[in-house]
């Protein structure tokens, strides 16, 4: 099943055993890539993300943060308007102060 989930969004993620915390990648695609998605359109923004194999439910929850960041529509168009990986850290940062 396609991990690209709507919303120009693809979120690949497994559990590994040589892993002992949560590592997360994320990268923008201009042009945007067939990705299979629900929604059958491009995706734009992929968040690759890894989790220890014993920690299901930080699994779950992490997934779930991500889907829910990138439910809003203004976050997604900052992120695809901003300049530089600091612009897009601060995007992140402002997202996770939120979400505490």
């Amino acid at each position: 099943m396609s991990t690209g989930i709507g919303f120009s969004l693809a979120i690949p993620h497994t559990s590994l055993d040589i892993v002992d915390r949560v590592i997360v990648a994320f990268g923008r695609s201009f042009s945007g890539i067939e990705f299979e998605s629900l929604d059958s359109k491009p995706v734009h923004f992929i968040v690759l993300f890894l989790v220890p194999s014993n920690e299901f439910k930080t699994h779950l929850k992490t997934l779930s943060a991500i889907a829910k960041f990138f439910n809003d529509r203004i976050i997604r168009e900052e992120l695809m308007h901003a300049p530089d990986a600091a612009a897009i850290m601060n995007i992140f940062s402002r997202g996770a102060t939120h979400e505490n």
